[in-house]
């Protein structure tokens, strides 16, 4: 029971970090989807988006996968920064108002607000899987789900 805890605590805090959406395509060729929920995650966007397409090849009941394509998934935006509200009434030189400042009708005023770029990262793969013996396991381009998850982990 206490596992059981434990492996729920981790899945629901990893949850808000990045969604990952994969999809067959055909029988041996499927698209993995991982976007992060923060701008600073992109080194664990590209790992988990190599464990997702590892997870979907042992799931598959294959030994190899290669990538066929690589894009960009990252989100581009913006958010608005509200300006800051400055309060002249608060204002004060030795206990009087500062001056000048007496004649103006509203005793407060608002800096311009901003937009603040961001970029949340993301990446999209297309995958071709390869039972044992149908691709060269020593070719470059040829990835071994054992090394990124391990010889034991068992496929979700």
């Amino acid at each position: 029971m206490r596992k059981f805890i434990v492996v729920t605590a981790c899945a629901v805090l990893l949850s808000g970090c990045a969604s990952v959406r994969s999809t067959m395509l055909t029988e041996s060729t499927a698209e993995v989807t991982v976007k992060s929920a923060h701008s600073n995650d992109r080194d664990e966007v590209v790992y988990g988006t190599l464990e997702e397409a590892a997870k979907l090849t042992r799931m598959h009941g294959y030994r190899y996968f290669v990538i066929l394509t690589a894009e960009d998934a990252s989100y581009r935006g913006s958010t608005k920064v509200p300006g800051l509200v400055l309060d002249y009434r608060n204002i004060r030189r030795g206990g009087t108002p500062a001056p000048g400042l007496q004649h103006l009708p509203s005793a407060t005023f608002t800096t311009p607000g901003t937009s603040m770029p961001f970029i949340t990262p993301g990446l999209m793969i297309t995958i071709q899987m390869y039972r044992e013996g149908e691709v060269d396991p020593g070719r470059q381009e040829v990835w071994n789900p054992n090394v990124i998850l391990g010889p034991t982990a068992s496929a979700r």
